[in-house]
């Protein structure tokens, strides 16, 4: 009879032994919380890369739209006038840029803190905003994308990059971490290329 309190001691020692530990316990939420910020960071990360991505194409097929108006048949205006040019307007401060017409590309550029206002030929068709986190940035002064069909040659076309006909570049950024993307319009040969 003495061995049925030690089997019962032993017995209720094995129940008090099993389970974890306050310190395994804490091991193993401390390996989930690691994990789970990997796993959010990478999300984050992805998400951005994405947003950065979907802002390219939409901003290049914007452009190919643009070119796509220019050199259709000309369009008349409500007010009786032919379009002269499409192009993309950029918005750097609200990361955005509008596709817009034009009845007077040869006064595109015009100024709007001048006091009368009296050449402002851009005429918004839409307004496109940039996914989350995406800024858009040009060279200094570089703001336009005009695609026209010139009147003195039938069939041609001609791509202005603020007034100029050279190689511009519009950078698509990821705000703060420095991941960049480029789009190059090359005014000579009629090409929008992503880089």
């Amino acid at each position: 009879m003495a061995l049925y309190p030690k089997n019962k001691i032993h017995i209720q020692n094995s129940k008090l032994k099993s389970g974890f530990s306050l310190i395994e316990l804490l091991v193993v939420v401390s390996i989930i919380t690691i994990l789970l910020g990997l796993i959010i960071a990478s999300y984050i990360n992805y998400k951005s890369r994405n947003n950065l991505q979907i802002g390219i194409q939409e901003l290049r097929s914007a452009m190919v739209e643009a070119s796509d108006y220019a050199f259709a048949p000309q369009h008349q205006t409500e007010t009786k006038e032919w379009t002269k040019g499409y192009g993309i307007e950029l918005n750097e401060g609200n990361n955005s840029y509008n596709l817009f017409w034009t009845t007077n590309a040869d006064e595109i550029d015009y100024d709007p803190t001048t006091p009368d206002n009296s050449y402002a030929p851009r005429n918004n068709i839409k307004t496109y905003q940039l996914p989350n986190k995406i800024k858009v940035t040009a060279p200094a002064g570089q703001t336009f994308i005009l695609f026209q069909v010139p009147p003195e040659i039938p069939g041609g076309k001609e791509i202005y990059f603020n007034n100029s006909q050279i190689l511009g570049t519009i950078t698509l950024e990821i705000s703060g971490s420095g991941e960049t993307q480029n789009i190059t319009i090359n005014c000579n040969t009629g090409t929008i290329e992503i880089e």
